[in-house]
């Protein structure tokens, strides 16, 4: 940093994790439907960081050996599964105070907890599903856990009576994980740099957020949104404050200048302010690196013409006689060139290395 005189003003160039920043807001929300507990307290991430962000089912090769598990007369187990029962029959109570989540999270649990409650789950789905199958192409009674066979598997133990999910609960939970999905899946496009998309995925999640806590089904869901609205908020501000933020976003070809005019003239990342951040910027790195810029073209060089003329021709060709109609060539400035260079529309966001080499491979002070 020395080197490029590069000043570290911890007030405005902090970059704050933005997968942590987005599982604090996930935990806040959960926190606040009392499954898990506030981020203040405990931060879940720190132990779970090198799990995949956003989880695909459809990449999961835990749940896809479960899936394809084949069962043997060895995996009936009566005697485990009446000792079980007996336990389970003395948390009848404890089961009835659980959230809706926790009970489902319970519930699953206890299905994938050995080879026999396996067996005895696939088996109830075969008889709910039969043949059926899913969009994927695979059987219906092969996928674990689902929601009408848990019901069932459920259903058929009295001892899981606590666990059991009404009609509402299910749509509750459709309804959270709308709420959650919209927070994370930007988050498992591992392909895309993610300076750039900080502050538009924030600006998103803020606007899902804002939408949530005032139109979702529950009322529980409203005020968990609002709780995870004001954690997101508080780093919100933070990440708009960061220079380097605004200026990776402003660099990059499918978001540049324009994604700050189509915020609401209110809000703080105003256009005006990115583009004076930005010129301030390259002024800066400009002086320090001004003999580092590509030279700009030539024009060609004259033929020279020897003093003695050869023919008519050579009398009245114009080529040594400047042409005083034609505009002067300004060398446009690379400055310009960089603003010029996104009136070309980009439609690929994970090739914006690609863009930057075809389009401004000459900007080498912005580079």
């Amino acid at each position: 940093m020395e080197k490029f005189d590069i000043q570290f003003i911890p007030a405005n160039s902090q970059i704050h994790c933005l997968a942590h920043v987005v599982n604090i807001v996930v935990q806040k929300i959960l926190a606040a439907l009392d499954d898990v507990e506030d981020p203040e307290i405990t931060d879940d991430y720190l132990h779970s960081r090198d799990l995949p962000f956003h989880y695909d089912p459809n990449n999961d090769p835990d749940l896809d050996k479960l899936e394809r598990e084949e069962f043997t007369k060895d995996d009936d187990g009566g005697n485990e599964e009446d000792d079980a029962a007996d336990i389970m029959t003395g948390l009848t109570s404890d089961f009835k105070k659980m959230s809706v989540l926790q009970k489902l999270r319970t519930t699953v649990t206890k299905i994938c907890s050995s080879p026999q409650r396996r067996k005895r789950f696939r088996t109830t789905a075969v008889r709910v599903y039969g043949d059926m199958s899913a969009p994927s192409g695979r059987k219906l009674a092969s996928l674990m856990p689902i929601r009408d066979a848990i019901g069932t598997w459920v259903f058929e133990r009295d001892e899981l009576q606590g666990l059991k999910l009404e009609p509402e609960d299910w749509l509750f939970l459709e309804s959270l994980g709308e709420l959650l999905e919209a927070l994370t899946k930007q988050m498992s496009h591992s392909s895309t740099p993610t300076l750039p998309w900080v502050l538009p995925m924030y600006e998103g999640m803020r606007k899902h957020l804002q939408a949530s806590e005032g139109n979702a089904k529950f009322g529980c869901l409203r005020m968990a949104a609002a709780a995870g609205l004001e954690k997101l908020e508080f780093y919100y501000s933070k990440a708009s404050d960061s220079q380097l933020n605004i200026i990776a976003t402003l660099l990059h070809p499918s978001l540049n200048i324009t994604w700050f005019r189509k915020l609401d003239p209110e809000h703080r990342l105003t256009a005006e302010r990115a583009q004076v951040l930005f010129e301030h910027a390259y002024e800066s790195y400009r002086q320090i690196h001004a003999n580092d810029e590509a030279p700009q073209p030539q024009a060609p060089a004259r033929p020279s013409r020897s003093g003695t003329l050869r023919s008519f021709l050579d009398d009245i060709c114009m080529v040594d006689v400047p042409d005083v109609s034609k505009p002067e060539v300004v060398p446009v400035s690379e400055l310009k060139r960089f603003w010029d260079a996104f009136n070309t529309k980009f439609d690929d966001p994970d090739g914006v290395l690609t863009w930057w080499k075809v389009r401004l491979s000459d900007c080498r002070c912005i580079l």
